[in-house]
């Protein structure tokens, strides 16, 4: 089947609160090789899926660049925050990180916290896996 063919197989399920928990409970019934991790109002870019499925022949883990649509200055301040998580290697939430489920397991998911999971999770994977920035804005 080509890849711009393939069938992506939505679940929905309930979780107690804790973004952490919520994500290692969809992570394990999760079906699929790669995990992808995308706040609720985040919009991915058309080729989004292709672009991942190239990506991960390269690597094991990665995340899009962001931009976030506002006009409000705390906002925007946000965004270039953000940004500079190409100089740290440190991605959050909003940048759709995605991650081979073998790695995800490996590492024991993420790691069970109220806040900044997503920036716990990349310190763990930082310098121990092979990283990939996608130049597409989510």
């Amino acid at each position: 089947m080509p890849d711009n063919d393939r069938k992506i197989d939505w679940q929905m399920t309930e979780s107690k609160a804790g973004r952490a928990l919520q994500m290692n409970t969809g992570a394990a019934l999760a079906t699929g090789e790669v995990l992808l991790f995308l706040h609720a109002d985040t919009q991915l870019p058309m080729d989004a899926i292709e672009s991942v499925s190239e990506a991960m022949k390269r690597a094991e883990w990665g995340r899009f660049n962001v931009q976030i649509a506002s006009r409000q200055l705390i906002l925007r301040l946000v965004s270039q925050m953000i940004i500079s998580s190409r100089l740290s290697g440190i991605a959050t939430g909003d940048q759709a990180i995605f991650i081979s489920q073998s790695l995800f397991e490996q590492i024991g998911g993420y790691p069970n916290q109220a806040l900044m999971e997503d920036v716990e999770l990349c310190k763990q994977l930082k310098g121990k896996q092979l990283k990939i920035l996608l130049n597409l804005l989510v």
